[in-house]
């Protein structure tokens, strides 16, 4: 046998599936690679380079780029339902979540934030447009319930986002700050 270690040891080489869409093969080898390199975030023109099988890295800004990166919402969708992972990206690259724990800690956290900044923005915008003086006795009865909503849920939504920062970050007042703001009653 002529071959070196390295190469008897180097996990499997990614080959694109022609028949696949787009963000078939970008989901398919974010999962390939979260399997044999994980956690490493891979640039979109590489990421381009794999999947559509090109010999040498796209520019930064090509069409090419610019159409894996565009796909990646699709792809996102496709990694949760078929290969049961996350998208990670960070603006320049992208790459597969490897577990449970990681998606956790990823992606749990920030639609509970999403949840919470978008409930006390819907209180405050509801007893701001009271305050403009509505007439409608159905719209302003409304206003009330949405504003009442959001104070009744702005504690437990608390209590969820900091126990949510003590498991991820167990040191004593690490993330107190980033915690959503209250709706004042």
């Amino acid at each position: 046998m002529d071959q070196t270690k390295s190469t008897l040891l180097a996990p499997p080489e990614y080959r694109p599936n022609s028949r696949h869409g787009l963000a078939r093969r970008i989901a398919t080898f974010l999962d390939h690679e979260a399997t044999h390199r994980p956690r490493v975030m891979i640039e979109y023109r590489d990421l381009a380079r794999r999947v559509l099988g090109l010999q040498s890295r796209p520019a930064r800004y090509s069409k090419l780029t610019l159409a894996v990166r565009d796909e990646m919402y699709r792809a996102r969708d496709l990694l949760v339902e078929v290969f049961h992972r996350e998208l990670v990206t960070n603006g320049t690259g992208a790459r597969a979540t490897i577990d449970a724990d990681e998606q956790f800690d990823l992606r749990l956290g920030n639609d509970l934030l999403n949840v919470a900044r978008r409930v006390a923005q819907y209180g405050r915008a509801a007893r701001r447009i009271r305050e403009l003086g509505v007439t409608d006795e159905g719209k302003l009865k409304h206003l009330r319930h949405a504003e009442q909503f959001a104070l009744d849920t702005a504690k437990p939504l608390r209590l969820l986002v900091s126990t949510y920062y003590d498991i991820i970050d167990p040191r004593p007042g690490s993330r107190a700050a980033d915690a959503p703001p209250v709706l004042d009653s």
